[in-house]
């Protein structure tokens, strides 16, 4: 049996990090910090998605990217960046 990239990240993690307050951390809540992590860290969108097991890069954009740029300010910073204006 063949244990995925995520399953591996809870099984290290849930042996690390102990619940805080008595809560639980559920699997589907380390996958969604680590993928949306990795988006936050500009990994190229094809290896987050390959990470992620999803079938093709769209479906891990439409997902996750809404998460990091949700925000005008930081996406005006980003086109600026982008066309050589300051940020």
């Amino acid at each position: 049996m063949r244990i995925s990239h995520l399953e591996q990240a809870y099984i290290l993690c849930s042996n690390i990090v102990p619940p805080m307050n008595n809560t639980t951390i559920v699997s589907s809540q380390l996958r969604h910090t680590y993928i949306t992590n990795l988006i936050y860290a500009s990994v190229d969108p094809k290896t987050v998605q390959y990470l992620a097991g999803h079938e093709n890069s769209k479906i891990t954009m439409d997902i996750y990217a809404k998460v990091k740029y949700n925000k005008p300010e930081q996406l005006l910073a980003v086109v600026n960046t982008a066309f050589g204006q300051p940020a």
